[in-house]
């Protein structure tokens, strides 16, 4: 296996590095607030906390100001595909009250994952966006 040169990988944007630091610190909040109301320990037991951590523990490469622009793609859209899935989960395990009032602590995620969401597509376009150009050959 060759080794990387970190000197040729492609320069993420500022914005790029901002969007990953906006998701890691919305996670970190996540986490805390799993941890004080002991949901964490029975979603790793569960199993599903285990995919959310592994993305929290990747996300932190972005963070670099180079990249590979696959892997960087790759795990924006499964943080994305993560945000979504727990927005829906979380959305469909607890009865809405009608008054427009929240009922349970469950619906108090709810906006942190719409966040992840809004973060997750901003970074996947940053990234579409200022994508350099293919160079082709003659």
């Amino acid at each position: 296996m060759a080794a990387v040169n970190h000197q040729e990988l492609p320069r993420r944007s500022v914005l790029q590095r901002g969007l990953a630091l906006a998701q890691q610190l919305k996670d970190t909040a996540n986490i805390l607030l799993f941890l004080g109301n002991g949901y964490l320990f029975f979603g790793i037991l569960g199993g599903i906390g285990i995919p959310g951590l592994i993305l929290y523990y990747l996300r932190w490469k972005l963070l670099r100001r180079t990249g590979d622009p696959t892997a960087t793609m790759v795990l924006w859209a499964l943080s994305l595909l993560h945000e979504l899935l727990c927005l829906i989960m979380f959305y469909c395990d607890h009865p809405h009250s009608s008054g427009g009032e929240m009922s349970t602590p469950l619906e108090h995620w709810e906006p942190l994952y719409l966040l992840g969401v809004v973060i997750c597509c901003g970074g996947l376009a940053d990234l579409l966006i200022n994508q350099p150009a293919a160079e082709t050959v003659e």
